[in-house]
């Protein structure tokens, strides 16, 4: 039995492939969770790993997750690989696939909101209500979505205090958003995964 589910970060979200059921009450399941961070990586510790144990709780021990050494593909390759049950588990930002995810660009407008956990419960519900079904999520049951409560800017020399302190800034972004809005200020946006964001900051590649 192949389980397919997604947990994707813009916006994030489980999801559960659809047709696919659970397992009988009396066989014991072992699913396997591809990801894109490491370890250290605070969603591991504060996310994955409490559901990991949630799942196992709930379900009297019958379902685990085994979270794989390495990833079985690039950040923006997720969706699919879960999709396709390559793992049955992945997570993803929805932002890395925009032409398939036109209708989740306005929960990364800036002013939306500032708590993680409200924006996620509002996602969540929108996406229920307006989503759910739609063609960007055929062959996946959603089983939750999340948002992160507001982004930082991290400079490597100089803080970032006024919009104009940004003019001429070479800063990392993630998707279309962060790139309309970067240089709409004056900023020169450069695309680079999120796990590189350390890396491109350290080498100069990015001020920002």
């Amino acid at each position: 039995m192949k389980l397919s589910k997604l947990l994707a970060t813009l916006s994030t979200g489980f999801v559960l492939a659809t047709g696919a059921g659970l397992p009988a009450a009396q066989a014991a399941t072992t699913l396997t969770m591809s990801s894109w961070v490491s370890p250290t990586h605070f969603l591991t510790p504060e996310v994955f790993q409490p559901w990991i144990e949630d799942v196992k709780r709930v379900t009297e021990g019958r379902v685990d997750v085994r979270i794989l050494p390495k990833p079985v593909g690039g950040p923006a390759q997720h969706w699919e690989l879960a999709r396709k049950g390559v793992a049955d588990i992945t997570w993803g930002n929805f932002t890395y696939e925009p032409d398939r995810f036109k209708a989740l660009w306005f929960s990364e407008m800036p002013f939306t909101g500032t708590n993680a956990e409200a924006s996620s419960v509002a996602l969540w519900e929108t996406y229920e209500k307006y989503l759910a079904g739609k063609p960007a999520f055929e062959g996946v049951v959603m089983l939750g979505v999340g948002l992160f409560g507001g982004g930082q800017i991290h400079h490597g020399s100089k803080p970032i205090i006024e919009p104009d302190d940004l003019k001429n800034q070479k800063v990392r972004m993630g998707g279309p958003i962060q790139k309309r809005l970067l240089e709409d200020l004056g900023a020169v946006a450069v695309a680079g995964p999120g796990p590189k964001a350390y890396e491109l900051l350290e080498s100069g590649v990015v001020d920002a």
